[in-house]
Formats: structure tokens, C-alpha cells, sequence
């Protein structure tokens, strides 16, 4: 009877680690590659490890009731806490919105939409046609702003946070640009790094990449200047993988750069060019996994594929033109279980 009962719960034991593992195995995801769109505006999803189209309507846009479905145009992104946020640029209809994340979203079930983080408003009058977003740990939010021309800080709540403030020309603006001449939006990505304090602004007009200290009142402490032809457009840091690197999508030479950076001395060195390519033209969008970095080549419907550590060119990683969406951001989502 003794031995028939640890037998027993043996087994019982047994049979609960394999559900137990079972389930574990279900709930794992694949790295995405997440690309936001306006025309048809929805965010696209692919999978990184086999470049299959995983969704092509990530969003669930059916509770935003108070713009046409016409005013919807997808630009920046940015995930934080399980929340992925989304810029939408139409002027009028300018705001950040916020869905759950669901590594299990797909066409049928996309991601729900849980509110506006922040928007277009009289007391938030510089969100017009917001480019970049990112968080700055859990206490700010900024974004860049094409038709005002600004880099807006936010607080955790989605107000314009004037504490830091060194503009007066819009609530929150901590840089304001321009205007050069009656068209000018120059105003691209941004780029954070909270470990040093940084913000990496990209000026297509000024042909540079701005470099702003968060910690001393955002003075502009250096820039990075490519070339004559260069207009950076794309930028993206991730720290825990390439410490110290600015990855930088430039529509000038239809190019991809890689810049180490130095916080002490004020500086920048080129670490690799891409070759200039006809297939990269506006690299609207760029991020980078441990190995790669992917870039949206908006004008040619393709996101394109590099050796992080080279600069190589390695593939077409995906053809979008079929979906007949314009592409914008990139955002790795790296997969976990």
C-alpha cells in the first residue's frame, strides 16, 4: 500500500511538470519586429526569425471614435511596463495612444486599445505631427514634433512637464528648432540614453544628429555631422546590447551609420557605413537586435537587414508593397516566455 501510494503520487507529480511545462512552452513568443504605417494605418508585425508576415493588424483601433479613421497615421513607437505606445502624426488629429501588450495578438485578436496617454489639446498645443517617442525610465515621455518643431517632455501622467522647460514656446518644449523658411520640418527621431543622460535628436535640415544633456538644463554638448549630402532621419540606442552606439538611418546617402559616442569627452567616432544603396531610400524607421539591425526603406516598400557589427548588407529582409501601407517606425519586441 506504501509503495503503490508513493507511486501514485509520483505520477500525479509527474503529470502536473508537464502540464506545467506545456503550458510554459504555449505562452513563449517569437522575436517581432513591430513596423508602424499610415495608409491603411495599423501596425505590421513580423516574425525575426523567419521573416513571415505574423499580423498585418496589430492594433485594435475600433475604440478611437473621435477622428475619422482617415486621420490615422501611425508613426513612432516605443514599449514600456507591458504598454505599447503609438504616435499618431496626422496634424489635426495628433496624440499618443496606448495599448496592451499580448505576445499572442493577432489579426483576430489584436491588441487592446486602453486610451490616449496624451494629445492635441489648448493646454498641449505643441504635439503637431509627432515624429519620435521615448520613455526616460518610468517618470518622462518625449516626443518629437515635426510641424512645431519641438523636443516636448512629458510626465508619467501625460502632462507636459514645464519644470524643465527651456522654450516658452510650447508647454513642455525643452528644445525648439526653427523655423528655417515657411516649409521647415526638419525635426526626425529621437534617441535616449538614460544611463549617460543623453537625448540624440536627429535634424534632417540641419543635417545633424543634436546631442542634449538631460541632467544639465538640456544643453546641446555635442552633434554629429555625417557629410555635405546627409539627412539622418532614423535613430535608434540600445544600451544593454551596444553600449554607447547610435545607430543612425540617413536619407541623404540612402546609407545606414553605426557612431560610437563618448559622454566624457563630447564626441563621436564613425564605427561603419553601410554601402549607399538604391533600395534604402528614406530609412524612415531602424532598430537592432543583438546581431542585426533592421531598417524600413519607405520609398521602396522593404525592410533591410545589416550585420550590427560590420555594417554588411545581408538581405531584404521583408516586401511590404503588397500590404499597400507606407511604412514608418520599427520596434524590436524580443521574444520571452
Amino acid at each position: 500500500g506504501i509503495l503503490n501510494s508513493k507511486v501514485v503520487h509520483y505520477g500525479l507529480r509527474m503529470r502536473l511538470l508537464l502540464v506545467v511545462t506545456a503550458f510554459a512552452v504555449s505562452v513563449c513568443h517569437a522575436d517581432y519586429l513591430y513596423m508602424s504605417c499610415h495608409a491603411n494605418p495599423n501596425i505590421i508585425a513580423f516574425d525575426v526569425d523567419t521573416s513571415s508576415l505574423s499580423t498585418d493588424t496589430l492594433l485594435n483601433t475600433s475604440a478611437i471614435d473621435w477622428i475619422s479613421s482617415d486621420d490615422l497615421h501611425f508613426r513612432g513607437t516605443f514599449i514600456q511596463n507591458d504598454i505599447l505606445y503609438v504616435a499618431n502624426s496626422k496634424a489635426s488629429a495628433s496624440f499618443i495612444g496606448k495599448w496592451q501588450c499580448n505576445a499572442n495578438a493577432s489579426s483576430s485578436t489584436p491588441l487592446s486599445f486602453i486610451g490616449n496617454f496624451t494629445g492635441l489639446s489648448g493646454s498641449n498645443p505643441g504635439l503637431v505631427h509627432p515624429y519620435g517617442i521615448r520613455w526616460y525610465g518610468n517618470q518622462y515621455l518625449y516626443a518629437t514634433t515635426q510641424d512645431t518643431q519641438s523636443l516636448l517632455l512629458y510626465d508619467a501622467n501625460g502632462s507636459p512637464d514645464t519644470s524643465k522647460a527651456n522654450s516658452n514656446t510650447y508647454p513642455g518644449a525643452v528644445v525648439t528648432f526653427g523655423p528655417y523658411n515657411s516649409n521647415s520640418n526638419g525635426l526626425r527621431d529621437l534617441a535616449v540614453d538614460e544611463k549617460n543622460g543623453l537625448v540624440f535628436v536627429a535634424e534632417e535640415i540641419l543635417q545633424i544628429v543634436l546631442v542634449y544633456d538631460a541632467n544639465n538644463k538640456y544643453a546641446n554638448i555635442f552633434n554629429i555631422s555625417i557629410g555635405s549630402k546627409s539627412e539622418p532621419i532614423g535613430l535608434r540606442i540600445n544600451q544593454d546590447l551596444h553600449p554607447n552606439t547610435l545607430f543612425i538611418g540617413d536619407n541623404g546617402y540612402n546609407a545606414v551609420y553605426a557612431y560610437s559616442y563618448n559622454p566624457t569627452l563630447k564626441s563621436a567616432k564613425q564605427i561603419w557605413k553601410s554601402k549607399e544603396m538604391s533600395d534604402l531610400s528614406h530609412p524612415a524607421g531602424i532598430d537592432v537586435n543583438e546581431k542585426y539591425v533592421f531598417v524600413v526603406a519607405q520609398n521602396n516598400n522593404l525592410i533591410l537587414q545589416f550585420d550590427a557589427s560590420t555594417g554588411s548588407y545581408l538581405k531584404k529582409f521583408a516586401d511590404f508593397s503588397k500590404l499597400k501601407v507606407t511604412g514608418e517606425n520599427l520596434l524590436y519586441y524580443p521574444g520571452r516566455c
